[in-house]
């Protein structure tokens, strides 16, 4: 396969070649380039003539400012600063700019061979509230737009999902109308273990989760990360960086290198791609400030014009590759048979957005599913691993049943619902630590509504953490009546110094029917001795 594509590599112009041991995989190849391949916009036959010559030109400026011992990278009294040495010398004949106007819109090249394309993957690092390069070329072409950002909660700085009844600023109602958008939770970083983010990964990582071995437009706007990531990701010549077109904003802060500048050019030169155009992001000069920060677009001309033959999937087809889970955790409900309709809801919404990915086992619990039931919930969702347990709701054994009023006055206040907090808050955790260390609880009418990108399970324990929970709230002041002064006396009793008890108000109490627990939490001596107290003042069925 290897030395049909070099077959095609020599039909190409010198120009356009790129490094002989490009690493194409093994799949459907053409024979000849030129007739097959969708044709790239017709390059000046001298583009990359000239295009070496401005290196060189380049290389020679540089020499002065690069025997300094300290590189002055803002030349006030000379009028240049870093960016005028790299210069878009490669001539696009029809370059394109994408966006809004000023910060956010990015430069492309021959868009238009873009738009006839029935399959191109779009790669985005770095969105906030801002998607309109991604919505326009959405509205452009056929790509799927992979839109990747740990900063906030979806598409939009106030749309965390697509519901139907979101009445926002309507971006929700245009991400239902583009579904080429996906949303991914997750940073772009050189190495987990230094990113500040808690979900992180490479670019590696990124393409091979959704089955992509070529990205036609990569773009990175991560403020300031790209250098550690591109010196990475560019630091062995040997392995691919298997993408089209570089669109990436670079940031020029306090204490940058010259070396860090030019080697990321220079990497990127030597592996094929060449810069087309560049754009500073004047907004700093409004408020007397250094224009730092500038966008660059770089395509690499041999890449492209055979991504018909790098691209591994066709159009509709970029499906996340199933995971082998990683750590020994599972998700589990608490349900009854009037609640199968939504069971069946959750579970295929859950299997769509995060198992289907991260294949963990889901376990059911129940006190009256029939087999019927059981066999029904089996057969409307495709999970590998469904497993229904049984269970026996009776009071304690310490405790009179007389004595358990049917009402409280803390609602939901009928007597299953307290059932249901001792199970969750013991009984639950004792069946499933056995043999799971992390426990993800979800509830019958849970929603699961976008795509969860990361592993939940394997992003708390690689970060050392023990509980993950979406909210803390002000609970019904009768639902906690005396759990605070009970909690003060347990501490100070077992002379427990507390982590963050004090800090919070009272009544101030997590939101948990949404949350990750890691099963030491609920095994701690501590928590059983804690649970021993509540018992002991009649908690959850008479106080």
């Amino acid at each position: 396969e290897h030395s049909r594509v070099q077959k095609c590599r020599a039909h190409l112009p010198t120009s356009e070649r790129g490094p002989a041991d490009v690493d194409v995989p093994a799949y459907t190849v053409i024979d000849d380039c030129s007739s097959q391949a969708p044709p790239l916009a017709k390059f000046p036959d001298d583009a990359e003539v000239k295009y070496q010559e401005s290196i060189k030109k380049r290389e020679e400026k540089l020499k002065d400012l690069q025997s300094e011992a300290k590189p002055e990278l803002w030349n006030r009294d000379g009028g240049v600063y870093l960016w005028d040495y790299f210069t878009p010398a490669y001539n696009c004949p029809n370059r394109e700019r994408i966006g809004r106007l000023g910060d956010g819109g990015k430069w492309i090249c021959d868009l238009p061979r873009l738009m006839q394309d029935g399959a191109c993957t779009v790669f985005s690092f770095g969105a906030r509230d801002d998607v309109s390069f991604e919505l326009e070329l959405a509205s452009s072409t056929k790509c799927q737009i992979e839109v990747h950002d740990p900063t906030v909660g979806g598409l939009s700085s106030n749309a965390v999902d697509c519901d139907e009844g979101y009445d926002g600023d309507g971006l929700g109602r245009i991400l239902r109308s583009n579904p080429q958008l996906r949303f991914h939770k997750k940073a772009i970083a050189a190495d987990r273990t230094t990113s500040p983010f808690l979900v992180s990964g490479s670019l590696g990582d990124a393409m091979a989760l959704l089955g992509v071995s070529f990205i036609d437009v990569l773009k990175v706007d991560v403020e300031g990360s790209e250098w550690e990531v591109f010196e990475s990701l560019l630091a062995d010549p040997s392995k691919d960086f298997p993408v089209g077109q570089l669109l990436i904003e670079l940031h020029l802060d306090d204490g940058m290198e010259l070396r860090q500048v030019v080697d990321f050019f220079s990497r990127l030169e030597q592996r094929g791609f060449r810069i087309f155009m560049n754009e500073v992001n004047l907004a700093p000069t409004f408020t007397h400030r250094k224009p730092i920060a500038i966008e660059y677009s770089l395509i690499h001309p041999m890449q492209w014009r055979n991504r018909a033959v790098l691209r591994s999937v066709v159009a509709g087809s970029i499906q996340p590759a199933p995971q082998v889970p990683k750590v020994s955790a599972c998700i589990y409900f608490l349900t009854h048979s009037s609640r199968q309709d939504q069971m069946t809801q959750i579970l295929k919404e859950l299997y769509a957005h995060f198992t289907k990915t991260y294949p963990y086992p889901v376990v059911v619990f129940h006190d009256d599913f029939s087999e019927a039931q059981i066999s029904a919930l089996r057969a409307a969702v495709p999970l590998q691993e469904l497993y229904f347990e049984t269970v026996q709701f009776a009071p304690p054994s310490w405790l009179d049943p007389k004595s358990i009023p049917e009402r409280t006055k803390c609602p939901p206040d009928f007597l299953g619902y307290r059932f249901m907090c001792r199970f969750h808050s013991q009984e639950v955790h004792q069946r499933l630590g056995t043999k799971y260390e992390y426990h993800w609880r979800l509830d019958d009418d849970s929603r699961i509504r976008s795509q969860v990108s990361y592993d939940i399970f394997e992003m708390m324990r690689f970060h050392g953490k023990k509980y993950g929970f979406v909210n803390a709230v002000f609970d019904n002041p009768p639902c906690v009546e005396n759990l605070w002064p009970l909690t003060r006396e347990f501490l100070e009793q077992n002379q427990i110094q507390p982590t963050f008890f004090h800090e919070y108000p009272e009544g101030w109490v997590f939101y948990n029917n949404f949350e990750v627990s890691h099963r030491s939490i609920w095994s701690s001596d501590t928590y059983k001795r804690f649970m021993g107290a509540v018992d002991a003042a009649n908690g959850i069925f008479l106080n």
